[in-house]
């Protein structure tokens, strides 16, 4: 695993496109790796350096659709597995279609990528991480098989799944012959508990997993070892969950899909990278925070951070490394922010992390898009990686969890909206800000699609609250009493030694004394009456 600059993601990410247009218009087979060169505007061995063959650009689009996968779980229904295989395989097949045309000559070639040098690692960790797919798909079921069982199920329907995208890739009948070919998958997986009852038929499961196992490569990935077990721990133990909004338990978290990337990190002996999408900057209302600039609340949540890679570090050396995606150039215009005050905002916060003496890598807009305008930036983002509006409202009217995060951020939009314009009329803001909810969350969505794309491997983590069975995990950085308090949207307060984050109108209400530290507004401290 090679680690990028980020000149190097922005690199990659210039070739990778450039490969992909290419593909669409001339075919995988007719498109060679020096016109890919010539579109990127890269040199042949710059190429070579990022993508050292040309199936390696269409592995890149494969794990991002693995990403895509992955995220699809949360959707899938809370009934047996044969209803969920065939709802995921629902999911990847529509995934996939956009596709068509580079994927078709990939499955050709996949059977033995595995064994090229160069790609065996990748392959590797597509494979690891499609079959922790399917053990969320299993675990998450109500017919789900016993835990020892867990292991020779994935590999099963990993193995039946890739049999389906064969049958997608020959385009039959429209799609007839899949759709049929897909339901007869499900009825198989309905009927595989009631052979393997008897030891004839688990003879023959266990004979057929052998096979797949020869056949798939699937022998060579390891379960999860204790260390990444641990390493998980010490995340989840900081986890911010979005409650159920039934009051319910949640579908199983998807404890499957972290451990399998965390493990990944552990065989090649590197650093485990954690993407956070947090630190856009301060939010343009007077009545949460001290100013524009970082404050005691984005120092705590650093050095929050800095603890959670110690802990970290003693149950696995290597450690991890923590890669801040700052959204806030992404989202800036919809939330008035200027651009020149989110600069000033990062800037601060690179002297920060300078002050702490980590290692933090920062990765922002600029980072992924050069020095072309913001605005252009934000359109180029939103025309690559962007679903539609229609797609995110649809979602939202679909998923009781996904608008449970829509109606946070527009909670948030709300109070912001009402600090700004206190003469509107709350119905007349109501509904100027709703639309404007799903616009955020259709940026920020975009933005975690590119960082995914920078960084796959990485365990994504978010300062938001996050649905149980999310792949994302939210993570709590400072105490606060709304969970969807962060550093860039309150401010620390402290009384008797304990900080914790609160909106500044709130805390003034209380009689809190403003303390700075060298000029600057840093944290309000609460009467001990408060």
């Amino acid at each position: 695993m090679r680690e990028r600059t980020s000149k190097g993601h922005r690199s990659a990410l210039r070739m990778w496109e450039a490969a992909m247009e290419l593909f669409g218009e001339r075919g995988y087979e007719a498109t060679t790796m020096r016109e890919i060169s010539k579109r990127s505007g890269f040199s042949l061995g710059a190429l070579y350096r990022h993508y050292p063959t040309k199936e390696a650009f269409a592995l890149t689009l494969y794990e991002r659709l693995t990403t895509d996968l992955e995220d699809a779980l949360s959707s899938l229904p809370q009934e047996t597995i044969a209803l969920r295989f065939e709802a995921l395989v629902q999911a990847k097949m529509s995934l996939l279609e956009p596709h068509r045309t580079a994927l078709k000559s990939l499955f050709v070639h996949s059977f033995d990528m595995g064994e090229r040098e160069g790609l065996s690692s990748w392959t590797v960790r597509i494979r690891a991480r499609m079959l922790a797919i399917f053990r969320v798909v299993l675990r998450g079921a109500k017919d789900k098989p016993k835990e020892e069982d867990v292991g020779i199920w994935s590999r099963f329907l990993y193995g039946l799944h890739l049999g389906l995208i064969f049958v997608w890739v020959q385009d039959l009948d429209e799609g007839k012959t899949l759709d049929q070919s897909v339901s007869l998958a499900a009825q198989m997986v309905k009927m595989t508990p009631l052979v393997t009852i008897f030891p004839q038929g688990m003879s023959f499961f266990k004979g057929l997993d052998h096979l797949f196992g020869r056949l798939l490569h699937t022998t060579s990935i390891k379960e999860p070892e204790d260390a990444a077990k641990q390493v998980l721990s010490c995340i989840l133990r900081r986890g911010c969950i979005l409650p159920s909004h039934d009051g319910k338990e949640s579908h199983i978290a998807p404890i499957d899909l972290h451990l399998s990337k965390i493990q990944q990190f552990i065989d090649e002996q590197q650093p485990i990278e954690l993407a956070l999408q947090a630190f856009p900057a301060k939010i343009a209302n007077a009545q949460k925070v001290l100013g524009k600039q970082p404050d005691r609340g984005e120092w705590l949540s650093l050095q929050a951070l800095d603890a959670l890679c110690e802990e970290i570090a003693t149950y696995y050396p290597q450690g991890a490394r923590i890669i801040l995606c700052p959204d806030g150039h992404v989202i800036g215009d919809l939330v008035h922010l200027d651009d020149e005050d989110v600069d000033d905002y990062l800037s601060s916060l690179v002297e920060m992390l300078q002050r702490l003496e980590t290692s933090f890598e920062i990765f922002q807009m600029r980072d992924a898009f050069g020095d072309i305008a913001l605005k252009e930036a934000r359109q180029k983002l939103l025309q690559t990686y962007a679903r539609t509006l229609e797609e995110i409202e649809e979602e939202a009217q679909d998923s009781a969890t996904f608008a449970a995060q829509v109606d946070g951020i527009y909670r948030l939009l709300c109070e912001d909206e009402w600090a700004r314009c206190p003469k509107e009329s709350h119905p007349q803001l109501l509904k100027r800000v709703r639309p404007l909810a799903y616009q955020v969350a259709q940026h920020t969505e975009a933005w975690g699609r590119l960082v995914s794309m920078c960084f796959p491997q990485a365990l994504r983590l978010s300062p938001q609250p996050q649905p149980k069975h999310a792949p994302k995990l939210g993570i709590s950085l400072l105490e606060a009493e709304d969970l969807w308090s962060t550093a860039w949207n309150s401010v620390v307060v402290e009384r008797g030694g304990k900080p914790r984050l609160m909106k500044r109108a709130e805390a003034e209400i209380l009689g809190g004394v403003l303390v700075k530290e060298d000029g600057r507004p840093w944290w309000i401290e609460l009467p001990s009456e408060a």
